[in-house]
């Protein structure tokens, strides 16, 4: 296997799926979760984001789940503001992205504690390069736990109709609908990975904002220049 770092290494490999692929019996990523969307190619692979990928789009986020996601973050903000100061990893940054992702698939916000004790063992498991066991042991563990709770919302979603990742895929038609132990290991994976990616750009906009004072000053002034602060670039 191969690590690539350079951004037009990586872009050229991304777009030759005839010369490169994801799939590996060395993978971590299929070692602790299983098949799923980023351990398949071809077919599979397909059929597994179309049936995520409408739930992933700016229009459906904005019309289905900004409002939600900005009230979470808004009571994490509350709990900390009137005292003036906070530890923002803890505080915000390692919470909002949990809640953000169950808010997406459709799961309850009290769950945040299990995911975040679960997704500690799966980022050790994904650095875990030597195959320590007791990693991989853990990871095992969770995984089956998360499993289980997800069988359990699966259940619970099957009778209710609403805009959820989870709702959709358990009650997607038939012909479509992926098997209960796909939707348990792509749900898996989706869920895990919005979560430090999230927290390190909150992290890193903050930080960046009190190193340059100027800008933040700029910024509290006008709130609409947030995108832009926000805004990845599309280039190397």
């Amino acid at each position: 296997m191969w690590y690539v770092t350079r951004y037009e290494d990586v872009r050229a490999i991304i777009l030759d799926t005839a010369r490169f692929t994801t799939v590996s019996e060395h993978s971590l990523l299929l070692d602790t979760f299983g098949v799923h969307l980023l351990t398949t190619e071809g077919a599979l692979h397909e059929r597994y984001r179309l049936a995520v990928q409408p739930h992933f789009t700016a229009s459906f986020i904005r019309n289905h789940l900004e409002a939600s996601i900005r009230a979470a973050a808004a009571g994490l903000v509350e709990r900390f503001r009137l005292a003036g100061r906070a530890e923002l990893r803890g505080a915000f940054a390692r919470r909002l992205p949990i809640q953000a992702m169950l808010i997406a698939c459709g799961l309850p916000l009290d769950a945040e504690p299990h995911i975040r004790r679960w997704y500690d063992g799966f980022e050790a498991a994904l650095a875990n390069f030597t195959r320590d066991p007791p990693v991989r042991l853990r990871a095992q563990h969770d995984v089956a736990a998360l499993h289980e709770f997800l069988e359990s919302a699966m259940r619970a979603a099957t009778s209710r109709r609403d805009e959820s990742l989870l709702g959709a895929l358990v009650n997607a038609p038939a012909a479509t609908r992926l098997a209960a132990d796909e939707i348990k290991r792509n749900l898996s994976i989706i869920l895990f990975g919005g979560i430090s990616t999230v927290e390190a750009l909150i992290l890193n906009t903050l930080w960046a904002l009190f190193e340059h004072p100027a800008v933040l000053n700029r910024l509290r002034s006008d709130l609409t220049l947030l995108p832009q602060v926000l805004d990845e670039p599309s280039g190397g």
